[in-house]
């Protein structure tokens, strides 16, 4: 031992290695050699363990040289787009993270992390057909993912579908670490790499509900009898029994600290590093009790992809340095955020400019913290419990006839963006419709083949990234409003709609594969154009063999012999899927987070502020800026917006606006009146999906209006508290009349989850609320008398199913 130390301090002092780098050989040959003389004499247990300990260490310096020419490489590619960004660096910094809204198009973080997901989850089919929940989010196999863990341990459970599922997972892992290395993340064992195969999601509000005293029990048991490893970070090697006790209390203050789930965040987080499990039984005991539980084994499975898909990404377009690689950008940007000029005199973005709130130095790290997952980590559990409950409270309550709107509004916006990039909008309309009439496995299998995997596949957090801010997961309220989301069929026509979207993309791809760049039709060309794809890279996608099925054919990405071009392609796709299904991507999430994390108090409160402005956010963020950004003059530029896009969508806002009168009991509208277009606009052209939920959260009590606008559905329920109390009370006082029964009936009626849901609401009105107004309200019969009225009076409908009543009088007057 004295001998390599000698040799490794001539090292040091000659400069050929560092002192931490001697350390860490010196480490690293006690481990090995602690191990290799329970089976060698001591000698040649020493001259092993030297020599193992050489090979590792030069396996270990080529990976590091490796990693070194991958970042440099990735932060030279993006740093000449930040630098030559036809608008500002701070721009290209933003166009580097997410999709640029100026259509200078080209592989961003957030679309090629989507991408690398929808990648490995066609690897995972198999577990995902055979444990994804049925019946609309109900019925679940809590079972099957258990004896997974154990068929990935060696363990023969006899269950042919674990033992099918667990071999598409671990194929899933190994494509995932492979890919990992390509990009130049560094591995520094064998051992590190397993841990992607084996997550550990540990819950930092269960780890500490147990406290220190009882965690270190349970974690020295499982170490004392051999079903858990303890890793000294530094080294990569066992720790000693001397630095076990220190190393358990840090991974403890680590995870009570931090939210450890990466579901939001890395796929190998600190404590992976800590701890390695040696058997299932052990992991199963500690993570039923301070990680997923007994039932969630299948969704962090899942979002451990999305963990390996987020590194992947990051790595790939950022460098594997990507935390210091972003911060080089920032700096590079700085100069222009300030809006003193640009050293090429053109003009920067002044501070007062709109703009900035998603285009600044601020913005890009707060996108970055999105994009990381550190936005999502909870500082206090108590708080986001409270106020994600009241978030789902909103969105099982209010949004159950939301598909009656995304619908009509969905179809317009898939149609402008398939005939904006040339490719049929009949295709991915009819082909939307056959996968709602008629989805099943073979259609699933397709779509994972051509790694457009965009359906549900687990509960909650991935039941519909589409409504992530309108949806808490892993509570029970979290459940009910993910419920009521499948449960109207929205989840299932988004999936289908994104899904046909990027099925008739591929198939228009297969489809031009003989024509060259010059003879394709102008819209496709410019779709390539947008992206900077050459001729020459065209050649390359069109000798891409297309993949035949049923007669169809099909671009077929994975036989691309370029994987660069391949994920500028599959990201160029999902950008522009973007405006065929709106939704709120990182860019829009830092503006309604406000960039802090959850837990906190303002944290809290911009995400309850910023629940109902996310889609509007993202119209104005799509097909607005694409119009408004497109050459001409600023006449014809907001001509082209009017009439192509706000008309159609305010044409679509009106045929749902109608849709949902009907479903309430209600005559349709007279479209004659002024008034009915300027509610279609809202619906349709100006707030989507949740237009609706403003004007009837701005037609409520006052308290409940300015609530309502400030706080989201925290201020909902403030308002609507004012209603029942103050409102009742100053009514008392001045001698008006109070009217509770009426009000407590209205607020039950808005407030009960799955209150509204479409082919539900109606009956629930005239069967359950009605009768309990009548109980509670003594002047029920006045009351629906002037509801009545006030509808004639406001719009000059009336009601063919009347409140009250319970059968309806007549059928609707459609003329």
């Amino acid at each position: 031992m004295s001998l390599i130390r000698n040799c490794l301090n001539k090292l040091v002092r000659s400069g050929q290695i560092t002192r931490n780098a001697a350390n860490s050989a010196v480490a690293l040959y006690e481990g090995m050699q602690g191990r290799m003389v329970t089976t060698m004499p001591p000698a040649s247990a020493d001259a092993a363990a030297a020599l193992e300990a050489a090979k590792v260490m030069a396996e270990a310096a080529k990976r590091k040289k490796l990693t070194v020419a991958k970042n440099a490489i990735a932060f030279a590619d993006v740093e000449a787009y930040v630098l030559n960004h036809p608008h500002s660096r701070i721009a290209g910094v933003m166009g580097v993270l997410t999709r640029d809204i100026r259509d200078a198009g080209r592989l961003n973080v957030e679309s090629h992390r989507v991408a690398v997901e929808d990648w490995l989850l066609a690897k995972a089919n198999t577990l995902i057909e055979n444990y994804r929940s049925k019946l609309g989010g109900l019925r679940h196999d809590f079972v099957g993912p258990r004896n997974v863990i154990k068929e990935l341990r060696g363990v023969d459970t006899g269950d042919q579908a674990a033992k099918e599922a667990a071999a598409a997972w671990r194929g899933t892992v190994e494509a995932g670490v492979k890919r990992a290395e390509q990009a130049g993340i560094f591995f520094r064992s064998i051992a590190e790499k397993d841990q992607w195969l084996n997550p550990q999601f540990w819950e930092s509000a269960r780890v500490r509900s147990f406290g220190l005293q009882e965690f270190e029990k349970d974690i020295f048991e499982a170490w004392r009898s051999g079903g858990l490893e303890i890793v000294n970070k530094e080294t990569g090697e066992l720790a000693t029994d001397l630095e076990v006790p220190e190393i358990v209390r840090m991974a403890h203050q680590h995870i009570v600290v931090n939210d450890n789930t990466a579901a939001h965040g890395s796929a190998f987080n600190s404590v992976m590093r800590t701890f390695r499990f040696k058997n299932a039984d052990t992991w199963l005991k500690l993570m039923d009790k301070y990680g997923v539980g007994e039932g969630g084994i299948y969704g962090m499975l899942i979002s451990h992809v999305r963990g390996m898909a987020n590194e992947i990404s990051l790595a790939e377009v950022l460098g594997p340095s990507y935390q210091t690689n972003f911060k080089r950008l920032l700096d590079l940007a700085r100069y222009d955020d300030k809006g003193g000029g640009r050293p090429d005199g053109r003009f920067s973005p002044s501070k007062y400019n709109p703009v900035r709130l998603v285009e600044s130095v601020a913005a890009a790290e707060r996108t970055f913290k999105w994009l990381t997952g550190e936005i999502n980590s909870v500082q206090g559990e108590t708080m986001a419990g409270v106020f994600g409950a009241v978030r789902n409270i909103a969105t099982a309550a209010n949004l159950g006839s939301a598909v009656i709107t995304a619908v009509p509004g969905d179809s317009v916006t898939a149609v402008l963006a398939s005939g904006h990039s040339g490719i049929s909008a009949v295709g991915v309309m009819q082909r939307a419709i056959e996968g709602i009439a008629g989805e099943g496995p073979e259609m699933r299998a397709l779509a994972a083949r051509l790694n457009v995997t965009a359906h549900a596949v687990i509960d909650g957090m991935h039941s519909s990234r589409r409504f992530g801010d309108q949806l808490e997961v892993g509570e029970r309220f979290g459940q009910i409003a993910s419920f009521v989301i499948r449960a109207q069929g929205l989840n299932f026509w988004t999936t289908n709609l994104k899904r046909a979207f990027s099925m008739e993309f591929m198939a228009h791809l297969a489809e031009n594969s003989g024509k060259g760049f010059d003879d394709l039709e102008p819209a496709f060309r410019g779709f390539l154009e947008r992206y900077a794809f050459t001729a020459d890279e065209w050649d390359l996608v069109r000798a891409t063999p297309a993949l035949e099925v049923e007669g169809a054919r099909f671009f077929d990405a994975e036989g691309m012999a370029d994987p660069a071009l391949r994920n500028r392609l599959m990201s160029a796709i999902i950008d522009e899927r973007q405006f065929a299904v709106l939704e709120s991507g990182a860019r829009v999430r830092q503006l309604t987070t406000g960039g802090l994390h959850r837990g906190t108090f303002m944290g809290e409160m911009a995400r309850s502020a910023g629940m109902y402005k996310s889609f509007a956010i993202s119209i104005l963020l799509t097909h607005v800026m694409r119009h408004m950004t497109a050459p001409g003059s600023f006449l014809k530029r907001g001509t082209n917006l009017s009439f192509k896009f706000l008309l159609p969508m305010t044409i679509a806002g009106g045929v749902s606006l109608q849709a949902k009168q009907i479903l309430s009991g209600k005559d349709p509208r007279d479209m004659s009146d002024p008034g009915f277009w300027l509610d279609a606009f809202v619906t349709g052209g100006a707030a989507g999906i949740y237009g609706d939920l403003l004007k009837t959260a701005i037609g409520g009590g006052p308290q409940e209006q300015l609530s309502t606008l400030l706080a989201g559905p925290p201020g909902q329920i403030v308002g609507a508290t004012g209603d029942l109390t103050f409102d009742q009370a100053r009514k008392f006082l001045t001698g008006e009349g109070t009217d509770f029964g009426k009000t407590m009936a209205r607020h039950m009626r808005r407030w009960l989850p799955g209150s509204n849901l479409w082919y539900a609401r109606l009956a629930l009105d005239r069967f359950v609320f009605d009768e309990i107004q009548e109980w509670i309200d003594p002047n029920y019969k006045a009351s629906f008398r002037r509801q009545e009225e006030r509808l004639r009076r406001n719009t000059g409908q009336k009601f063919w199913w009347r409140p009250g009543h319970k059968a309806p009088s007549r059928a609707p007057d459609l003329l």
